[in-house]
This record gives structure tokens, C-alpha cells and sequence, in this order.
């Protein structure tokens, strides 16, 4: 789990993610077996401006192995980073 500083996470290059040969971004996360039962039937991220690729990535991965929808809501004008994550749902 990336280390939390002055209210952001730090992600460390090799540890956390990585990149292909491509230079696409390729976040390195296991996830632990979970009950069916315990799986949300929904996901909501509001503010998804303020998530990081590798976050995106990460839940991306996620809602592939286990079929759950994600509504993504948020102002891109808020902010100044410029940038995207495809959700491939």
C-alpha cells in the first residue's frame, strides 16, 4: 500500500506500478478473494477527477474480474492536471 504524505498517496515507480513497453501505465495490485456476497452491486466514484491513474487502473481491474458496474460523476474544470483513465467496464 502506497505511503500516505501531506494528504496525498506516494506511489514509487517498480513497486506500485510500472509502465509497458508502450508507456502505458500498468499498476501492480492483488486482490484477495472475497465472497461473492461481500461484493457491492454497484460502484460510485464521485470526484473522480481527484483519483490517479494508477487508482483508476486499479479499480478498473477490479470491477473486470467481478462484473460490477461503476458510475463515475465529477468537474474535469476543477482541477489543473490534464490526463485520462479508460474505464473499460
Amino acid at each position: 500500500m502506497p505511503e500516505r504524505k501531506n494528504d496525498s498517496l506516494q506511489y514509487e515507480k517498480g513497486k506500485h506500478y510500472d509502465f509497458d513497453s508502450e508507456g502505458n501505465l500498468i499498476p501492480k495490485a492483488t486482490f484477495k478473494n472475497i465472497d461473492k456476497k461481500e461484493l457491492p452491486k454497484v460502484i460510485i466514484i464521485d470526484e473522480v477527477s481527484r483519483f490517479t491513474d494508477t487508482e483508476l487502473k486499479i479499480i478498473n481491474e477490479f470491477v473486470k474480474i467481478h462484473g460490477i458496474p461503476v458510475i463515475t460523476a465529477g468537474d474535469l474544470h476543477q482541477i489543473s492536471a490534464v490526463g485520462k483513465c479508460e474505464i473499460n467496464i
